[in-house]
């Protein structure tokens, strides 16, 4: 996956908020799946008909309805946010075990 940055984040947390509570831990999973599969798919390692995007997490969850933008403080939002920094610690433990 391409590196993290806090558009990708807010992105993949108004993909979050779009869906019922129960199934955003899992959605944060998945989007960090994607957007490793669309970079390897990038960089040669996957056929590219098999995946979409850049490899970047922001193109991942562009793949998916977003709600509406809401501000920082906004305690679902930021619930969200977290989320999905949650799952990109465990991407990368997950990684750097691998390695």
């Amino acid at each position: 996956m391409r590196p993290v940055r806090s558009l990708d984040v807010n992105h993949a947390a108004e993909v979050l908020l779009a869906v019922p509570a129960e199934q955003r831990a899992g959605l944060a999973e998945l989007l960090l799946i994607a957007a490793e599969k669309a970079d390897l798919a990038r960089c040669g390692h996957l056929t590219p008909s098999v995946c979409f995007g850049d490899g970047s997490l922001g193109a991942a969850a562009a793949l998916y309805r977003r709600a509406a933008r809401r501000q920082v403080d906004d305690g679902e939002y930021s619930d969200c946010q977290l989320l999905v920094f949650e799952a990109l610690l465990r991407w990368r433990s997950v990684r750097i075990a691998c390695n």
